[in-house]
């Protein structure tokens, strides 16, 4: 009879588990589907076009070569630390983004992109949009695997997975 009760408490604890897992990426801390939906993401970006925009130009006037912003707090990471984002608008801009699906935005000079991410998943893949800085260099993110012109110019629709571009690069550079 003891050994019955034990059984069914394991079973409880795994089933639990297993449904707390499954709530997290639910959630929107991570997705346990294997591909993002373009049409979606799409639809998230065309709605928040002006506020993407928006944060578009105050992110170029910055100094930084990187830096990101990863929630909607009214700050940004660069050089080390958080810094107050001091326009209001833009500001309210990232708010407005994050309720329409942005988990997180990334200037990178190198890359040439100012990149929104509007989807992840648990396997190590993001998609999003990303701003052409100089429209006569590519962009990329890191880990990009697919991109294609959006209806507006200079911006691109993104994936970025991680397991195929190893795969990928490694095949690329003749390793096995």
């Amino acid at each position: 009879m003891m050994l019955k009760s034990k059984t069914k408490l394991i079973v409880s604890i795994i089933l639990s588990v297993c449904l707390a897992m499954f709530s997290w990426g639910c959630a929107g801390f991570g997705s346990f589907s294997s591909t993002p939906n373009k049409e979606k993401i799409i639809k998230s970006f065309t709605a928040c076009y002006d506020d993407c925009v928006a944060i578009v130009e105050y992110m170029a006037s910055l100094e930084y070569e990187h830096c990101f912003i990863n929630d909607d707090n009214g700050q940004y990471f660069g050089e080390f630390e958080y810094i107050t984002i001091s326009d209001r608008e833009v500001s309210a801009a990232i708010k407005r983004l994050w309720k329409k699906g942005c988990h997180h935005v990334r200037k990178d000079i190198s890359d040439n992109s100012i990149s929104f991410e509007f989807w992840y998943s648990v396997f190590e893949m993001d998609a999003g949009v990303l701003y052409q800085i100089d429209p006569s260099s590519d962009s990329s993110v890191q880990y990009m695997t697919q991109i294609e012109e959006t209806d507006n110019e200079g911006w691109y629709y993104y994936v970025a997975d991680y397991n195929l571009w190893r795969i990928q690069n490694k095949q690329e550079n003749g390793e096995q």
